[in-house]
């Protein structure tokens, strides 16, 4: 059964989400051909959601490509590449019902519209004069109907622009507290994708709009006020009036261009200021990376590592993203609160009040008293360990030390901090001439008290 073509667009203007995922795929592509697999596959999606067996079919008979052929709404179907090729006009139509999917003029479509700018100039000048009344009405009804084409496409391409940036926008907006990698490099693409608008769309438009900009040549609004002024120079004042009127139609596009400029130009500010952040970040860590290799060369023997080497003073910026020592104090969790939000919270507030001298008193003294109460318990922790090292007796051979020291600290020590069974070996060797073989062979021990976990590689007791 052939749908005739009335009937077949309103079928697909009823289901805008075929020729949707049409378009989209077409600009993702840059191309006017659709893959087949495409359109299938959207057609498929949407007689999958009917309920009735009768609405299935009548839609499976109006979306069969053979029919959208005749109808006159598909031109060809290449049965080799599977690719299809949508009458433009059918295309055009669906962009006009949603103004994120109308086509952006780009420069070489701008340049296309200057070009023609000029021969309707030079060809109105070659026939005004002089010329046959009926090759000068022809000539006079191209102009402006190449000037109703020219403020059409501006006013489309306007519009687009400005859904299409504020959409962008919106979402970079709304993800502002970034929790994964993910959600970064979908807002980093989302930059991306502003800065792509911004230099292959915004800037040859203002290039276009602006009368006074140095290009080769006229530029186009100074090409419409020369076919201005022929109009005028041989009195066809009506004629020079409505091109006149197109002219300051034209213009008016100016100013929602700039804006979406200083909108996209803010955004590509703040994606050059994540990139710098991120550099300084990997450089910092690189730095990090290379002096820890200098460290050692992996042989430590009886040598304690150098408080002066670079690596630990490097190190000191990163000191406010993890702490796992128990030794220090963690009072940030980085990876749980947004600091920012809490800072910029914090400085709004203290900018409308005064807070008293006294309860700053307070506050430090508290503060203070926190930090030599926990210098205090770590003197004393200390203490306890080396009364603790001195105490220790092994017997060779011991098939794990560390689990043998593990062992003692659970019934000796009060505290136990599994970073210390590290010290309190290499305590042994050096003190009491303890000897080590590291089974480097053997898969890697875990050790796991409480929230604790020591991972290393077995270490024996030998004679």
């Amino acid at each position: 059964m052939f749908a005739s073509t009335d009937i077949s667009l309103i079928s697909l203007i009823e289901n805008k989400q075929v020729i949707y995922a049409v378009v989209d795929y077409m600009d993702s592509h840059g191309t006017e051909l659709v893959n087949e697999g495409v359109y299938i596959q959207a057609v498929r999606g949407l007689i999958n959601s009917k309920t009735k067996k009768t609405e299935k079919q009548r839609l499976a008979k109006i979306f069969d490509l053979d029919n959208l052929v005749k109808a006159g709404l598909v031109i060809e179907v290449d049965k080799t590449t599977r690719n299809i090729l949508f009458h433009t006009a059918v295309i055009e139509v669906f962009r006009l019902f949603d103004s994120k999917r109308l086509r952006e003029l780009t420069n070489a479509d701008l340049q296309e519209l200057s070009a023609r700018l000029d021969n309707a100039k030079e060809h109105l000048l070659a026939h005004i004069d002089g010329a046959d009344p009926q090759e000068l009405a022809e000539q006079i009804e191209m102009v402006f109907l190449l000037l109703s084409e020219i403020s059409s496409k501006l006013q489309t391409n306007t519009k687009s622009l400005q859904s299409k940036a504020q959409n962008l926008a919106e979402t970079i907006d709304a993800n502002s507290d970034l929790t994964t990698l993910e959600e970064v490099r979908q807002k980093h693409q989302t930059l991306g994708e502003l800065q792509k608008i911004y230099h292959r769309n915004i800037l040859p438009m203002l290039e276009f709009l602006n009368e006074y900009e140095q290009v080769k040549g006229l530029s186009p609004l100074k090409k419409i006020a020369a076919i201005h002024q022929i109009f005028t120079d041989f009195s066809y004042t009506d004629e020079a009036y409505r091109v006149q009127q197109y002219k300051i139609g034209i213009t008016t596009h100016y100013k929602a261009i700039e804006e979406i400029s200083q909108l996209l130009e803010r955004y590509s500010r703040q994606e050059i200021l994540y990139r710098q952040q991120y550099n300084a970040i990997e450089t910092a860590y690189q730095s990090l990376l290379d002096s820890a290799a200098h460290l050692s060369d992996g042989k430590l023997n009886t040598q304690y590592f150098n408080d002066d080497e670079v690596v630990f003073n490097l190190s000191h910026p990163l000191y406010g993203l993890k702490h796992y020592r128990a030794a220090q104090k963690s009072l940030l969790n980085w990876a749980d609160i947004n600091h920012r939000a809490y800072l910029d919270e914090y400085l709004l507030n203290a900018q409308q009040r005064n807070l008293d001298e006294t309860t700053t008193a307070n506050a430090k003294a508290l503060v203070q008293q926190a930090d030599l109460q926990g210098q205090w318990q770590q003197q004393r922790h200390q203490k306890e360990l080396e009364n603790f090292i001195r105490k220790l007796e092994f017997h060779a051979p011991v098939d794990d030390i560390y689990q043998a020291i593990f062992a003692k600290m659970q019934t000796d020590l009060s505290r136990i901090d599994l970073s210390d069974i590290l010290l309190i070996s290499k305590k042994l060797q050096l003190e009491k001439g303890f000897n080590y073989h590291v089974h480097f062979q053997l898969p890697k021990t875990e050790l796991v008290h409480q929230q604790q976990k020591l991972t290393y590689w077995r270490r024996e007791l030998k004679l």
